[in-house]
């Protein structure tokens, strides 16, 4: 395998941080996050194949040999991430400075949201995407490995910020083949016609200590499109637990 520089690795931790304001003269009040949270993002490796080694045959003067000759080429299309999540309660000002800070825990459900939008509108409604509406906005085309043979409308039901969606999933395998890992798409970051790119969320479905398509043990794994012909889609990530 080769080693590709410059994009976001996969083997990523993610920390959901919720945070209490505190005023003078206030009554204490527990504050819960109403909303999927920044993220930190800790990069690890990212690998890419590099494709198979040429196959070879002997040829000999006067022979005439038939061959079946078959290829297996990388997507251009699709990034993968995987990884863990925990979870850090904390006390902190508006200035970010922390009071207190309680130990990070491990998760046991939600999601792992990657967005290109970098000024999600957590305020607007989400609505089910397919993966037409994928493949038109990052231009995918009628490849074999678009949006429309990735994603199967419908198949996954799964509630974000509150909104109850049955829309899009990807699966994607662990070690022993297996398709084990979801991956939701919606849209409604913007206007929710599903235009932009800016308007859609991939939601990694959280498995706690689950087996990753390498055999680790993982929280998440998920897939998110990106712009082809080499090109490339910077995401943010949020969690929602």
């Amino acid at each position: 395998m080769n080693t590709k520089n410059g994009k976001k690795g996969i083997g990523i931790v993610l920390a959901a941080i919720m945070v209490a304001s505190v005023f003078a003269a206030a009554m204490p009040a527990m504050v819960s996050a109403a909303e999927p949270a920044g993220s930190e993002v800790e990069e690890g490796s990212t690998t890419k194949w590099g494709g198979a080694d040429a196959g070879s045959d002997v040829s000999y003067g006067g022979n005439i040999t038939e061959i079946n000759l078959s290829a297996t080429t990388q997507t251009g299309k699709w990034q993968g991430y995987y990884g863990n999540v925990t979870e850090m309660v904390t006390l902190r000002d508006g200035s970010g400075k922390a009071m207190f800070n309680w130990t990070a825990t491990a998760v046991a459900s939600g999601e792992a949201i990657a967005t290109t939008n970098d000024s999600a509108d957590w305020g607007k409604t989400l609505d089910n995407s397919t993966g037409a509406m994928i493949n038109s906005s990052w231009s995918f085309g009628e490849d074999a490995d678009n949006a429309k043979n990735t994603f199967s409308d419908g198949a996954q039901t799964v509630t974000i910020n509150g909104k109850y969606l049955e829309t899009a999933r990807a699966q994607t395998y662990n070690s022993t083949g297996g398709l084990t890992w979801n991956t939701a798409a919606a849209i409604g970051l913007l206007d929710g016609n599903g235009t932009a790119k800016a308007d859609f969320l991939f939601a990694g479905i959280i498995s706690a200590n689950s087996e990753s398509y390498k055999g680790t043990t993982v929280d998440f794994q998920m897939i998110v499109p990106t712009t082809k012909g080499g090109g490339s889609d910077t995401y943010y990530f949020y969690v929602e637990l």
